[in-house]
């Protein structure tokens, strides 16, 4: 549930690359009354300073940006 102290907005950086979300994490995230933007998290830190900084309630999970995608078979972040 969604409660004014709860973040507006979860940022996943997802590493170097933008990757998939496993579609059972974004369905449990907006249970919680987050909006989940998934981008690589060199992105994510940015947006995550300016919104901060615009005062907005926000939460970033940052995967580490030098992680390279494994294989050629596309992951997911669940998977990582």
């Amino acid at each position: 549930m969604y409660t004014s102290d709860a973040s507006e907005i979860l940022l996943l950086g997802t590493g170097r690359q933008v990757q998939h979300v496993d579609p059972e994490l974004r369905r449990f995230i907006r249970s919680t009354g987050m909006k989940l933007e998934a981008i690589d998290s060199r992105n994510a830190a940015s947006t995550f300073n300016i919104l901060n900084e615009e005062g907005r309630i926000v939460a970033a999970a940052l995967l580490p940006y030098g992680v390279p995608v494994r294989g050629s078979k596309r992951h997911t972040v669940r998977e990582l």
